[in-house]
């Protein structure tokens, strides 16, 4: 395992509750080798670049998951959780991370990572608002996000950031949704990423 993903799988680890388990796979091409037909069949017209992390993030879940069957898609692009799980995964060019946990005890789980050098004023115009907590764009993108993929289901309309409201105390961060729902989570830097982990227990 690459440092970036060793430091991303430690950080990712530190803020997982108990029930939540949590995994990085660098991006490699070797993976497109175990992917399930059914599978493939979903990025076969995506770019090489795009085929990989796809691969990867699927080879990453059947780790976590301890094997299944094939892990399709959802209307709204997310992966469809194995029976009895909740899932979550997101990813770059170089890294897959991914998070699962039982659905007797979890309703929903939410994660994302974005490389810090994607900070600019455009993206703080986007995604942070006035009554925000004061953080870096990049770190206020990657909690909402993960608190969106959390707080939606495959039919849940199109958030716009501005819309979520975010708070932080220490490293926990609250988001508020247009409908009044709160997600909760951790996030964190790690390495040149930040990293966040929604969870909604049941």
């Amino acid at each position: 395992m690459t440092g970036d993903a060793a430091e991303v799988l430690a950080a990712l680890t530190a803020l997982a509750p108990d029930g939540v388990t949590v995994g990085v796979l660098p991006v490699d091409d070797a993976h497109m080798a175990v992917l399930h037909s059914t599978e493939a069949a979903l990025v076969a017209n995506a770019v090489p670049a795009r085929q990989r992390e796809f691969a990867t993030g699927r080879a990453l879940l059947h780790r976590l998951a301890g094997g299944t069957g094939s892990i399709l898609r959802a209307p709204n692009g997310a992966a469809l959780p194995p029976p009895g799980t909740v899932v979550t995964l997101t990813h770059d060019h170089s890294l897959a991370v991914a998070a699962i946990a039982d659905a007797e005890g979890f309703q929903a789980l939410g994660i994302d990572l974005e490389r810090m050098d994607e900070e600019d004023d455009e993206l703080r115009a986007a995604v942070l608002r006035p009554d925000d907590a004061p953080l870096a764009a990049v770190a206020a993108f990657v909690i909402k996000e993960a608190a969106y993929k959390a707080w939606s289901d495959h039919a849940s309309p199109v958030v716009d950031p501005l819309e979520a409201h975010l708070t932080c105390d220490g490293n926990r961060f609250a988001v508020e949704f247009p409908d009044g729902r709160r997600v909760e989570g951790s996030f964190a830097a790690a390495t040149n990423y930040w990293i966040a982990l929604a969870v909604t227990p049941r």
